[in-house]
């Protein structure tokens, strides 16, 4: 919720997955809909904590299976959220209905009525938008394959260039890149 990241793009999420820059916490991810891979986005503190401790998980699950934690090599291979089912190396993720499933039991615990997996991205960009970014950093940080996409948004959209700024810095190179950290910012992708 706190990325909007797309749902098949979650369940596809490896083990290590988040670092930091210059202190800032990233979240690593692909966009694999529109072929943007090893893509940072900045996340807060709170999240990071979140995953670290969703780590800490799938760490120990591993470390019961086999006797030990994982080398450096396996981390980059295993699932964040590895599924239980036929998945003796926990390289795969949850399915998408367990994912539902479990987003679906967690909105009833909330009693603020019924919600759609997706939705939560659209609520992303219309914060993202009321709070002054402009429609090419929305775009850009949902992974919109083009403009239309990310305009029905618009309407709450306002400029305000200090937002800008900072989500332009959030833009980096991945890490199997020549300079993994490098800042990518400027125009419209």
């Amino acid at each position: 919720m706190l990325t909007g990241r797309r749902v098949n793009e979650v369940l596809q999420v490896r083990y290590e997955c988040i670092s930091r820059l210059n202190g800032l916490a990233l979240f690593w991810h692909n966009q694999t809909k529109v072929g943007n891979y090893d893509q940072a986005i900045r996340i807060p503190d709170r999240l990071f904590t979140r995953i670290e401790q969703r780590q800490a998980k799938t760490r120990t699950r591993f470390t019961g299976r086999y006797g030990r934690p994982p080398t450096a090599q396996e981390r980059r291979q295993l699932a964040l959220f590895p599924s239980r089912i036929r998945n003796p190396d926990l390289r795969s993720g949850v399915s998408y209905q367990w994912f539902a499933d479990a987003f679906r039991e967690w909105m009833e615990t909330l009693q603020v009525g019924t919600g759609v997996l997706h939705q939560a991205r659209h609520t992303l960009a219309t914060n993202l938008l009321k709070n002054g970014a402009d429609l090419v950093h929305v775009k850009r940080y949902l992974g919109q394959l083009s403009r239309e996409m990310a305009e029905h948004y618009v309407h709450l959209a306002h400029n305000d260039p200090r937002l800008n700024s900072a989500l332009e810095a959030v833009w980096v190179a991945g890490p199997g890149s020549a300079e993994p950290g490098l800042l990518l910012s400027g125009g419209e992708p």
